[in-house]
């Protein structure tokens, strides 16, 4: 009777959990949630340093009243009006935006290895 108890203890196992799929744990880790948005990062660098090759335009208003007299009244002014825009086109840079461009690409593909 001892000796059947003793073999059912040594024997017993406990049950195996039910298998959860690997696209179910990974969205929930720390490790993995950490490593998504430094891809994201990097790929958001990747797309500024290539952004740098396209041209930019800037706006700028400025709007302004003067008026001076002699009695402390303001009366007649002089308003004014300005309107810029400033077109700017990379021609040239030395090799600088290339150079970003292959870094960034590189930093992707170092990571992805």
């Amino acid at each position: 009777m001892i000796r059947k108890l003793l073999l059912t203890v040594i024997f017993c196992y406990p049950e195996i959990p039910e298998l959860i799929p690997l696209n179910k744990i990974l969205p929930e880790r720390a490790d993995y949630k950490t490593l998504q948005r430094e891809k994201n990062l990097r790929d958001l660098n990747m797309k500024a340093a290539m952004a740098d090759h396209y041209p930019t335009l800037a706006a700028s208003i400025t709007y302004g009243v003067q008026s001076s007299s002699d009695d402390f009244k303001i009366e007649d002014g002089t308003t004014a009006a300005t309107i810029g825009f400033t077109l700017t086109m990379p021609i040239y840079s030395g090799g600088a935006l290339s150079s970003q461009d292959k870094k960034s690409k590189n930093t992707i593909s170092a990571d992805c290895t």
